[in-house]
């Protein structure tokens, strides 16, 4: 069923373009704006961000891979079919990925994300870099109290990669989020 244009906008969420339409997503859903109507494009348990790479759409959240119910965190779109992204779900599992940029050539994925006991993983808390062969650690990762820690936004701006979310520290160095 296809949405009114009032509903679309009112599942919160975000919101990128990607190939000449705009597409958004949120609660249990995603959908494109072709400057007249609405399509659903898939359901999924949440889109918490949405970054067009390397001509597909990368999702990242809580995404149910349907009949198979495996969840994944970040998944590529290439406009038919998704995927999940370049082994991530080897290297780590999460709430959620909840923001995606690029920095410095490489992608950058934020979230609330817990390393799985992997060679190399155990930096990969909440801050992860794919080199474009593989996920390494950006630095050390943040911290939390009681080790909950959450990346839900970041900016690039000049030559600095900042962070906003519930953290308070970035391994060792004491920071407001």
């Amino acid at each position: 069923q296809t949405p009114s244009h009032h509903s679309v906008l009112g599942i919160g969420g975000t919101a990128c373009r990607y190939n000449g339409k705009m597409y958004v997503g949120g609660a249990g859903c995603l959908y494109s704006w072709d400057g007249t109507s609405w399509t659903a494009i898939d359901t999924i348990s949440s889109v918490s961000c949405l970054y067009p790479y390397q001509g597909k759409l990368l999702i990242g959240g809580s995404i149910e891979d349907h009949p198979h119910s495996i969840d994944h965190i970040l998944v590529e779109w290439d406009g038919t079919t998704r995927q999940p992204f370049r082994g991530i779900d080897s290297v780590a599992t999460s709430q959620g990925v909840y923001a995606i940029t690029e920095y410095k050539s490489d992608l950058i994925v934020a979230g609330n994300i817990i390393p799985l006991t992997v060679t190399g993983a155990s930096d990969l808390s909440d801050i992860m870099r794919w080199t474009g062969t593989a996920w390494t650690p950006l630095g050390h990762g943040l911290g939390g109290r009681n080790g909950i820690a959450e990346v839900s936004s970041m900016a690039v701006i000049g030559n600095e990669l900042f962070f906003g979310g519930i953290f308070d520290e970035a391994r060792g160095n004491v920071g407001m989020g």
